[in-house]
């Protein structure tokens, strides 16, 4: 696919309204009113996904169940952009029942981060759409007022990438959580681009290395020329502190093993962007070209 223009869905005016989706863990709508609060503060609408309040194990529903809250917004006009409620797992199950058509015909924002990566990625790969790597609603209350503004100025008009540190980066942009790309290599899911964005939490050091070690193998740093790294927090280790029955410590930090893996590849890294599962995580477009 030819991703020189790609396209963009229409940006939201004062009254609009948000659809909330869950296309992966369970939620309910009690652990979504501040976030609806912050939404309908901004000047838009909000409306709830048929899902959300269903409960299937961990998941919001059924896979189906799931797939028909995102393609019922799809369809439905007064709806101009769709939010994840939250992560966890679930998305990529959710993703073969998406009406991707449908959607390509009727361009909407998508925005959210972590487990829903891989929507972000199917947007990209299957469609060319931009989308907006962001906050998650039940997130959302997390950022300063300036991180949540950019959110929802993003969403109503093109904003630069990170105010700080838009001359960093450079180039048509993929990625988002490390975990999500590394479940998506050697599918024709994964999108491809200049710049790759990773982001981590709550894994094994080693899987960190192994999962670094598969991108590189697997060919998914071929053709960047910048790697963006935002957060990377709450790692474990093979010892007694995490609950194993001896002491067998990787031997590295988190940022260690990443200096380690993407040094030497001989792109621009940039660590330390205000993204990922941290309370500033700043919204920016999958896809873009900046």
């Amino acid at each position: 696919m030819n991703h020189s223009n790609p396209i963009w869905p229409p940006f939201l005016s004062p009254g609009d309204t948000i659809g909330i989706v869950a296309p992966a863990r369970k939620v309910v709508p009690e652990q979504l009113e501040k976030g609806i609060k912050l939404i309908e503060n901004a000047g838009f609408k909000v409306k709830l996904a048929s899902n959300i309040g269903l409960e299937n194990g961990q998941f919001a529903g059924s896979d189906e169940e799931r797939a028909e809250g995102i393609n019922a917004f799809i369809l439905d006009d007064e709806v101009k952009a769709m939010m994840a409620a939250r992560g966890g797992y679930g998305s990529i199950r959710t993703i073969q029942h998406i009406q991707w058509e449908n959607w390509k015909a009727r361009p909407k924002w998508f925005c959210g981060f972590s487990d829903v990566t891989v929507i972000h990625e199917a947007l990209s790969s299957k469609l060319n759409m931009i989308s907006l790597h962001a906050p998650v609603l039940t997130t959302l209350e997390l950022g300063s007022e300036a991180c949540q503004k950019h959110f929802f100025d993003s969403l109503k008009m093109k904003t630069t990438c990170f105010p700080e540190h838009q001359h960093l980066v450079k180039g048509r942009t993929f990625g988002g959580n490390l975990s999500m790309i590394y479940s998506l290599t050697g599918t024709d899911l994964l999108s491809k681009g200049d710049v790759l964005f990773i982001e981590d939490l709550d894994e094994m050091l080693y899987h960190l290395d192994r999962m670094l070690m598969n991108l590189e193998y697997s060919g998914v740093f071929n053709g960047v020329k910048t790697i963006a790294l935002g957060s990377f927090s709450d790692f474990k280790d093979n010892t007694l502190e995490f609950g194993f029955s001896t002491d067998n410590p990787y031997g590295k930090t988190a940022k260690e093993i990443l200096e380690e893996r993407l040094e030497k590849l001989g792109m621009k890294v940039i660590y330390d962007l205000p993204f990922g599962h941290q309370k500033e995580n700043w919204a920016w477009y999958h896809g873009e070209m900046y």
